[in-house]
């Protein structure tokens, strides 16, 4: 009585498993469907115009990259292609994930905020594939303002530059002048021979002070030259 339910007992466990194999293949072995996939791409077109417009608005840096900007766009798109492609067919999948290990970049990113933002570029791309559209627009929105937030509150409508100062040595040092007259400078650099000499403060200033500082330091005895650089934290002498 023992020996037939044994033998029933392991159909059935091989049955489910076969059943189980059998669900697994064919849930990854269909086709893409060109109407997902257009939106899928179109979904993550605006995602990425998302990501580009918040990475615009809180740039802080000396040059503004185009290019840059707009492969955060492109970033997204690929990589919602890439997903949608991987969760269709688990045969793309498989030469998708080894075609994609030999790829290297080598592209240098002087800032962390920008490596920050292409990580956001690929996240949502991957969101946007994997189907969780709601997901990525929620997620991109929250992400958008708090960072939009933060800038506002860290730096404020100051902006930092950097104030270059010629004069002549042969007169009073200018430099205990201008940091007695603004709060907010700090010297990064000082040059000086017999004749000229140079100093570079790092100064946080609102658009209207501008001009006002550049004014105020020529008007000095001993000035020569007064100039104003953008200024994004990394400086060297």
């Amino acid at each position: 009585m023992t020996m037939p339910l044994i033998a029933t007992t392991t159909t059935e466990a091989l049955s489910f498993m076969d059943i189980l194999k059998k669900s697994f293949v064919d849930q990854f072995s269909g086709g893409i469907d060109w109407r997902e996939m257009l939106i899928c791409i179109s979904f993550a077109f605006l995602i990425g115009l998302f990501v580009l417009l918040v990475y615009k608005l809180t740039f802080k840096g000396v040059v503004f990259s185009d290019s840059y900007a707009l492969t955060l766009v492109l970033l997204t798109m690929v990589t919602s292609l890439i997903i949608k492609t991987i969760t269709s067919n688990i045969t793309l999948s498989l030469g998708m994930v080894g075609a994609l290990s030999i790829v290297r970049f080598r592209t240098a990113v002087k800032e962390a905020s920008d490596t920050a933002f292409m990580f956001w570029a690929i996240a949502a791309g991957i969101t946007v594939g994997a189907g969780f559209f709601e997901v990525a627009l929620i997620g991109s929105l929250i992400i958008g303002l708090l960072f939009y937030l933060l800038t506002i509150i860290r730096f404020g409508k100051a902006a930092p530059f950097l104030l270059v100062v010629r004069y002549d040595a042969t007169k009073a040092d200018v430099s205990r002048a201008i940091m007695k007259a603004y709060k907010n400078v700090k010297m990064k650099t000082k040059t000086k021979n017999l004749n000229e000499g140079e100093v570079t403060f790092q100064v946080k200033l609102d658009p209207k002070e501008q001009n006002e500082i550049l004014d105020r330091v020529l008007a000095l005895d001993g000035v020569y030259t007064a100039s104003l650089v953008s200024y994004n934290g990394d400086y060297g002498a």
